[in-house]
């Protein structure tokens, strides 16, 4: 029989009709010669993806071949069909065996698939300060191995997706998406993929960042949308709760830094830049204790500009230390100010940025400042967030020493956002932590927050950690971290950021 003639026979043989018009997933008949004779529609929607005519589709070896014998990557396992169910002998039910294929797979079925357009997605379980550190690898695993099969429903037809590390996999969606699309989909991929999942004995709702990029809007090349997801993913880590980020185009970013980094320049040369204090207080009394200063920009111009954008610009266009010493001597000044008036106020925290902190002025600042108003270091926090610290014998560390001998606290800001657990905390030299407004989100009842906030409050006991829990927005939650032995807060329930008239009147008041 020829193939033509087995093509025509099997799509008309009763078999071939209820397997593979009826059947539930990808799946095609291969005959004797391992010619595919029939597919369902699922299935030839996946090889005509990748490029391929379903006419010259071959089995050979247990693996799917183009006509000039190149193995595709599409894993598939064929079943022998018995001979009361087949026409003649040797022939296979085909079915494709899993989504999931290795990286280099991947980048080859990007290059078949980027001029119809791809979207390539990054999901990386966080660390949910320090679980995944207190769990063994394979436990770790089976997390994962639950993201990736509710992702398998999410992603629509021939999506691949990769398990690049024990915490992350990788996927490439077909098919051109708009970014407003693509976001709504983020968003929903996002809610399915957090749904609280059976952990042993116990309900664990993961808590996820999302990177996603685009072909061909971020590049034409697999290696490019790899570092674009990168980005994105990076960006997403840095949000206070589970967050999705498609990657901004280079262009864009680019024309960013050429619309701001002069105005910025200006503002921060004519000191139009301004300061808003936010009060830490304590749980139990309320009392002010400290603030955090947070730096703002309104532009007569372009209006107001986010901090997350002019930082960065501050950064690419090396402003950032200019705008750190012009911080740093306003809430100098502003310190000396308010510790010559009977307020009760204690310190104050200042964020740091990671360029100051390898920068070698940022100690001589910081000194000079201290001797020209008069100031105690005990008197000044300096907040750092957790992935600056994470090179052992770098320069960054080296200043986070040197600064500690100085007297100034350094606090880990957003612990629990991604990168370490309390071991880091007890390995460099920190006095205090900012607790992350994604553990307390829902504290009053999820138990797994509880654990994790119980774990940093007992080494607050045990060494004399100062903790700050952020994001404080509702009385339940003040409440229950009292319960948990949490001493000190900062959020909307107590005050949003206010200016510095406003902050004294609230001191006075108190």
């Amino acid at each position: 029989m020829s193939s033509s003639e087995s093509a025509h026979t099997a799509t008309a043989h009763p078999l071939a009709r209820a397997l593979l018009d009826h059947f539930g997933r990808p799946a095609a008949l291969s005959d004797n010669e391992g010619n595919l004779v029939a597919m369902n529609a699922s299935f030839r929607r996946q090889s005509e993806q990748l490029g391929s005519d379903r006419g010259v589709l071959r089995l050979e070896r247990g693996r799917l071949c183009d006509g000039t014998g190149r193995p595709l990557p599409l894993g598939v396992v064929a079943t022998t069909l018995t001979p009361d169910l087949a026409l003649t002998d040797g022939w296979h039910l085909v079915e494709l065996a899993s989504r999931t294929i290795s990286l280099p797979a991947m980048a080859e079925r990007f290059d078949q698939l980027a001029g119809q357009g791809a979207t390539l997605l990054k999901l990386e379980l966080r660390k949910q300060g320090g679980l995944l550190n207190r769990l063994a690898v394979n436990q770790i695993k089976a997390i994962v191995d639950g993201l990736e099969e509710r992702l398998l429903t999410c992603l629509p037809e021939g999506s691949a997706i990769c398990r690049n590390r024990v915490d992350r996999l990788i996927a490439l969606i077909p098919g051109h998406r708009s970014l407003p699309d693509l976001r709504r989909e983020a968003e929903t991929w996002q809610r399915t993929l957090s749904m609280p999942m059976l952990f042993g004995d116990d309900a664990l709702t993961p808590v996820l960042s999302l990177g996603l990029s685009r072909a061909p809007q971020d590049g034409l090349r697999f290696e490019l949308l790899l570092d674009s997801s990168d980005q994105a993913l990076a960006r997403a880590h840095r949000q206070p709760t589970a967050s999705a980020f498609v990657a901004a185009p280079p262009e864009r970013s680019q024309r960013q830094l050429r619309l701001l980094a002069a105005p910025l320049a200006t503002a921060i040369d004519q000191e139009k830049l301004r300061l808003a204090y936010q009060p830490i207080v304590e749980l139990a009394s309320r009392r002010i204790e400290g603030v955090e200063v947070l730096c703002r920009w309104d532009d007569p111009i372009l209006g107001r500009i986010s901090p997350t954008d002019f930082i960065a610009v501050a950064e690419a266009t090396e402003q950032i230390n200019l705008l750190g010493s012009w911080l740093i001597d306003t809430v100098f000044a502003q310190l000396r100010r308010w510790l010559a008036m009977p307020l009760g106020l204690h310190y104050v925290s200042l964020n740091v940025s990671p360029l100051q902190l390898h920068h070698e002025g940022l100690v001589e600042v910081l000194q000079s400042g201290l001797e020209r108003h008069g100031l105690n270091p005990a008197q000044i926090m300096l907040e750092i967030t957790e992935d600056q610290t994470l090179v052992p014998r770098s320069r960054a560390r080296a200043h986070l020493l040197q600064l500690q001998r100085m007297g100034f606290t350094l606090a880990m800001d957003d612990y629990g956002t991604g990168y370490s657990g309390l071991q880091r905390l007890q390995s460099l030299p920190f006095g205090a932590v900012k607790v992350d407004r994604c553990l307390i989100k829902a504290i009053e009842t999820d138990r797994l927050q509880q654990a994790m906030l119980r774990g940093v409050v007992d080494l607050q006991n045990n060494t004399n950690l100062r903790v700050v829990v952020e994001g404080v927005e509702r009385e339940t939650q003040r409440s229950t971290l009292l319960d948990l032995g949490c001493q000190l807060g900062q959020g909307f329930l107590f005050s949003r950021p206010i200016r510095a008239d406003q902050l004294e009147s609230l001191l006075r008041a108190a």
